[in-house]
């Protein structure tokens, strides 16, 4: 019979490894998704007892867009708001393999860079920073910036979740090809390494780390982490040259 419970699988001492929060693009109507892996540490089989499951419809559920976002980064919200489309934001978490089940490592957790695209035209203010970042070799601590990134409602302005940024840095900027046969903006691509990041605000109106208020401006930094408990995905920056022509100062 359809959604019938033929067998079943508990699992125990399940750890999360994984979480991809979904691409972003402002032009798509398609919708968003939140992957999650998880490692169990022990599974076991179960009859399933001909039980039936009573999937709840998707129109119970307001749609969530890849088009819903927002991005805000320090000194930059002017040109955040004419990005395209954000990349997916990775956050792994290794483990180790105990004889009966599976711990938390003490390796460094892995974050994906924040990539984006934007207009080329809009993008003269991540150049700048670029110029000081890399070229001029301003990378302290200090010129390093933070951001949030808010998943919108389908109202386009009640954030649903959000992450925080802290310590972006950015690396590279380079052109976006057009696709064959297709005219438009010259668009831009902008990668920014990020050594911690936290989830502030979650769907049901919880919170991972410090609850911030959506309509607050300044983003307050997680207690500091030793250095070696994050692995940000950035290359050494010295290694990049420019790739967008600056714009010379009248």
């Amino acid at each position: 019979a359809q959604n019938q419970i033929i067998d079943g699988k508990e699992f125990h001492d399940a750890l999360l490894t994984e979480v991809v929060f979904p691409g972003l693009d402002a032009t798509s109507n398609e919708r968003a998704y939140l992957e999650l892996k998880i490692k169990p540490g022990q599974t076991v089989l179960q009859s399933g007892g001909g039980g039936q499951i009573n999937f709840p419809s998707p129109n119970q559920f307001p749609l969530w867009r890849r088009s819903n976002f927002r991005l805000e980064i320090d000194g930059l919200d002017e040109a955040c708001a004419h990005v395209i489309t954000v990349d997916p934001i990775v956050w792994k978490q290794p483990v180790n393999q105990a004889p009966t089940s599976f711990q938390q490592s003490t390796q460094p957790f892995d974050l994906s860079n924040l990539v984006i695209t934007l207009p080329q035209h809009q993008a003269e203010p991540f150049a700048q920073w670029f110029h000081d970042f890399v070229i001029q070799g301003q990378a302290s601590d200090s010129q390093e910036k933070n951001g949030r990134l808010e998943y919108l409602g389908h109202d386009h302005q009640t954030p649903i979740m959000v992450l925080e940024f802290f310590h972006l840095g950015i690396f590279r900027m380079s052109p976006v090809k057009s696709e064959a046969n297709t005219a438009g903006v010259p668009k831009v691509k902008v990668e920014m390494y990020c050594e911690n990041m936290q989830l502030t605000q979650t769907p049901g109106g919880g919170s991972s780390g410090t609850q911030s208020s959506p309509s607050s401006t300044q983003s307050q930094p997680p207690p500091p982490r030793p250095k070696s408990s994050i692995r940000p995905l950035r290359p050494p920056i010295k290694n990049f040259a420019p790739r967008l022509p600056l714009q010379k100062k009248q």
